[in-house]
């Protein structure tokens, strides 16, 4: 994308609140499922996900965190793809 130009539209600051809340929840969700899922599959702890083996619950519930963690890298990438340039930004003879 030409650093000069500035996307118009989107769904603005909603978009990035949604993004946002959801990296935020998904992440820290994700890492506390891993370390769960951990001890449950090297018989630390045990309970609450009797039907399921340790190692599907640190996999499957564990990759909340990394899907977090892309979503709030995609959040910010969109945030600075669509920001205004500022008037130090801009360069001469462009609008801002």
């Amino acid at each position: 994308m030409d650093p000069g130009r500035h996307v118009h539209g989107g769904g603005g600051p909603r978009v990035l609140a949604l993004g946002w809340t959801g990296a935020g929840a998904l992440a820290p969700f994700g890492v506390f499922l891993l370390v769960y899922g951990t001890l449950l599959w090297t018989g630390a702890v045990d309970g609450g996900f009797e039907g399921h083996a340790g190692w599907v619950v640190a996999v499957a519930y564990g990759g909340f965190s990394a899907y977090g963690l892309a979503l709030g890298r995609a959040t910010r990438t969109y945030q600075l793809a669509t920001r205004r340039l500022c008037g130090h930004c801009v360069p001469p003879g462009r609008p801002a």
